[in-house]
């Protein structure tokens, strides 16, 4: 099975390296894009593992703009920047991006016994039906409500570095430099020392635009386990753990009808997430 993934990661790799090839991106730039691009998703991925954030989101990480911050747009050149302007919907906010979920499914797989290879079927059958629902949704409900102008700002911005070049950004680089580093001392010290509070996932996702969403919620969370590992341990997490999951499905179920409802009756109502 593991060597049937190496396999697909070669094998689909070298066929988005020839297809973007011939669709005029030169061969260095792709393996920067998709090389930058693979390295975040594995990071992302990574993160759900080791603490499961409810959301890892980068909004307007592209790796187009990274490479643009550290080489400017002139080596990169006018086709080029057009060629990684039409993947910018690929790296938009990485919200809601497959690979994390897909570690999740093959861990709830493994936790009931499910043979690996029913799983992938299921997953690859579920991307190619997910795929066509919501590209064809994605531009039916683009036209009927009126937000093309979110694929137009895209290329407004290609004008801006075609008409304007862009120098190399070099406080940007340091700023980048900087959260390596302070990433790194964070990881270290918190492998060194159990004791020490603050986690470099938390670093990573606490700029993110849904944690303005989600912060206070999370930090309740956290204030009730403190809470029952101060006052009763473990013992009494586990006994308490079955009731905070049924709060969260119920709070799943109830948006969930709202939403149902508000199709049914093609009308506004309570929404989970805004």
């Amino acid at each position: 099975m593991y060597r049937l993934a190496v396999f697909g990661l070669l094998f689909g790799l070298a066929f988005v390296l020839i297809f973007w090839y011939y669709a005029g991106l030169s061969p260095w730039v792709a393996l920067g894009y998709f090389g930058i691009y693979l390295i975040l998703c594995i990071g992302m991925t990574r993160m759900r593992a080791e603490l499961g954030p409810p959301t890892h989101e980068l909004h307007r990480v592209h790796p187009d703009r990274i490479m643009l911050l550290f080489l400017g747009s002139r080596p990169l050149g006018a086709q080029n920047l057009t060629n990684t302007t039409l993947l910018s919907w690929l790296a938009y906010g990485y919200r809601c991006h497959p690979m994390p979920h897909q570690l999740e499914a093959f861990k709830i797989g493994r936790h009931f016994s499910l043979r690996e290879n029913r799983l992938v079927v299921a997953l690859i059958v579920a991307s190619i039906a997910g795929a066509v629902i919501s590209i064809v949704g994605h531009v039916a409900l683009y036209y009927e409500f009126r937000f093309a102008r979110w694929g137009v700002g895209e290329f407004n911005r290609l004008q801006n570095w075609i008409t304007s070049p862009r120098a190399p950004n070099l406080p940007a680089i340091q700023y980048i430099g900087f959260g390596f580093v302070f990433t790194v001392i964070l990881t270290v010290l918190k492998r060194q020392f159990l004791w020490w509070p603050f986690y470099p996932v938390g670093y990573a996702v606490g700029n993110g635009w849904a944690i303005g969403w989600m912060w206070f919620s999370i930090f309740l969370g956290w204030l009730f386990k403190r809470i029952l590992f101060t006052g009763g341990g473990v013992r009494a997490y586990r006994r308490a753990l079955p009731l905070f999951l049924g709060l969260i499905f119920g709070q799943f179920l109830a948006g969930s009808l709202w939403s149902l409802l508000g199709v049914l009756f093609n009308t506004n109502m309570y929404t989970l997430f805004p």
